[in-house]
């Protein structure tokens, strides 16, 4: 019966220590869970340090390790001058910032949260993390509060897993890549990468390109490791993977800023869905993974190398320069039918014109003619008997004469002989 009674006591005990736990747990938690995003950050120690969920397919996945709970392997670390603090112990030779947060993370209209820390050297440091559709920015303010230019630099790191997958593939432009990579700011051309687990992948963009990016395996070498993190290109990152952003140095004077901008959120360009910006199936848009011949495009960017976008449509360079011949040709003999077109319809306007004046002069000449015809006759009838009535007239006159002349001879005739 004793041996019964102390085993419950035990398990009370337990109990008791879990709920205790947990509860201490929570109350070092600040968080925020929206429709989009679930941030947690803790406040207790390592402060700063976080983990990001999303809601995806009626449940919520993690896009950090040890999601839903903050971990200390999601950090962000700053060296001023040659002095390295860090909100985690991963990295070597540095100092918690606990000792110096000024505010500690708090909630803002449940859309992000704020943390930030005064170092020793009057640096300010601000980490915002706030929320955004299936993803979050993370803002990183630097702030020189001194009379004394500071040499400031900034790293930040993210231990990756997508869902259950704690590494992933990692996909740049074309490129894909399973083993570790550092790139120098020279050689980043591009402004978003995309690491790939299953059929998901989660999406980085630049909002300021970093002098250092590095992708790397988080278990084997990532782990507490320095500053200036030197990749083994041997270290697989599919099977554990973290990303490293590091800026700097930079000379920052009194007043001024260094400002950093960083967008992580999950990406769906592997779920056979054209969906978020892509411009086809899974491809261009936000996706690492350019578009072959025959897809749909936004710009030559969304396509595969050696192709461009012509009419949205992702072809290759020989069939754009043959289109385009054949579009000139096509251009050429419309332009030159529709300028015959144009000068044969002006000129059967102006024949047209032409054929109905003529027609008009005809009808007016048959119209004249017409009346003419009508008129004739009555004019030779008046012709005819005006000149037999003055004929008549002119021999009675000469009649007349005569006659009066013939009396005249014959007078004189007489008078004559009577003589």
């Amino acid at each position: 019966m004793k041996e019964t009674y102390m085993r419950i006591g035990i398990i009370f005990i337990i109990f008791i220590t879990l709920i205790q736990c947990c509860s201490s747990q929570e109350r070092c938690l600040e968080e925020i869970k929206n429709k989009n995003t679930h941030i947690i950050v803790n406040k207790c120690t390592n402060i700063g340090t976080f983990s990001i969920g999303v809601f995806h397919n009626n449940s919520w996945i993690g896009l950090s390790y040890n999601y839903p709970y903050p971990w200390k392997g999601t950090f962000l670390a700053i060296r001023v001058n040659d002095k390295i603090y860090s909100t985690s112990p991963y990295i070597k030779d540095s100092e918690s910032m606990d000792p110096y947060v000024k505010i500690s993370p708090t909630r803002i209209n449940n859309s992000a949260i704020l943390t930030s820390w005064k170092l020793p050297e009057e640096i300010y440091v601000e980490e915002l993390i706030r929320s955004i559709e299936k993803g979050t920015i993370i803002e990183i303010r630097i702030r020189n509060d001194a009379v004394e230019p500071r040499d400031v630099s900034a790293r930040l790191t993210l231990d990756v897993k997508i869902h259950m997958n704690d590494g992933g593939i990692l996909f740049i432009n074309s490129m894909n890549r399973s083993t570790e990579i550092e790139m120098n700011k020279s050689e980043i051309d591009f402004d978003y990468w995309e690491i790939m687990a299953g059929n998901l992948s989660i999406t980085g963009y630049f909002e300021r390109i970093p002098d250092r990016f590095v992708v790397a395996n988080w278990r084997k070498t990532a782990h507490k490791s320095s500053w200036e993190y030197k990749i083994d290109t041997n270290n697989e990152i599919s099977s554990d993977c973290s990303v490293i952003l590091l800026y700097g140095p930079e000379s920052i004077h009194a007043n001024e800023d260094m400002n950093i901008k960083f967008i992580y959120k999950l990406s769906t360009c592997f779920d056979n869905i054209r969906n978020n910006g892509e411009s086809d199936v899974d491809c261009g848009g936000p996706c690492s993974r350019k578009c072959p011949i025959g897809d749909t495009c936004y710009s030559t960017n969304d396509c595969e190398s050696g192709l461009i976008c012509e009419n949205n449509i992702c072809v290759t360079t020989d069939i754009v320069r043959k289109y385009r011949s054949q579009i000139t040709i096509f251009a050429t003999l419309f332009l030159t039918s529709f300028i015959i077109m144009i000068i044969w319809w002006m000129r059967s306007r102006i024949n047209r014109e032409k054929a109905e004046k003529l027609k008009e002069k005809r009808i007016e000449e048959e119209t004249e003619k017409k009346e003419i015809e009508k008129v004739k006759p009555m004019n030779e009838a008046q012709t005819s008997e005006f000149d037999e009535g003055a004929i008549r007239k002119e021999i009675e006159r000469l009649d007349s004469e005569w006659e009066k002349l013939m009396e005249e001879w014959k007078e004189m005739e007489a008078n004559e002989m009577e003589k």
